[in-house]
């Protein structure tokens, strides 16, 4: 990650109702918590367009460490290619479990132009042309996890908890910690 550009990341599939809308919440988490770790006050900071005010990360009133610097300048989008109505109501419980409400988000949908200012794009398991049909100038990453959608709760716990360790290992990456 270069010292003044943010590293923009977007977790993507199709309906945004499962595995991204997850990704997307252990993100913002990871970034709050690492540009916190160094903090003796914080406020909330400014979210960009595609990121709603819940999932904010913090950022210092005094002068701000590198580490600081670097973890408030990843910027996080999701959505999907052909959205759902809702996420996933599996999903909404065992991310409630992990402590995050996501009964009232709404899946999006990606655009190609949001997807062409993008470092990394983060697909969850359907990187095929003809499943996720989505264009993006960024290094793709695929993950190739099960949907959650239709599962039982210990099913979607497991998927949970893999985003939840390949998030963390993400942010080491691009920290460089």
């Amino acid at each position: 990650m270069t010292d003044s550009e943010p590293t923009h990341v977007a977790f993507v599939c199709v309906q945004n109702a499962g595995r991204s809308q997850m990704a997307t919440a252990f993100a913002r988490r990871e970034r709050a918590q690492r540009g916190a770790d160094e903090q003796s006050s914080s406020s909330p900071r400014s979210a960009s367009p595609h990121e709603d005010a819940e999932a904010q990360g913090a950022s210092s009133l005094g002068s701000a460490s590198p580490r600081q610097d670097a973890a408030d300048r990843i910027e996080i989008t999701t959505g999907g290619t052909q959205p759902a109505d809702h996420v996933h109501e599996e999903v909404v419980t065992v991310m409630d479990e992990a402590g995050f409400d996501l009964s009232d988000r709404t899946p999006r949908e990606v655009t190609p132009e949001e997807l062409q200012t993008v470092d990394y794009v983060i697909t969850m398991g359907c990187s095929a042309q003809d499943v996720c049909p989505a264009t993006w100038n960024g290094e793709n990453r695929d993950w190739g996890l099960d949907d959650p959608d239709g599962q039982d709760l210990d099913a979607v716990r497991e998927i949970r908890d893999e985003i939840e360790l390949r998030v963390h290992e993400l942010f080491d990456e691009l920290l460089d910690e």
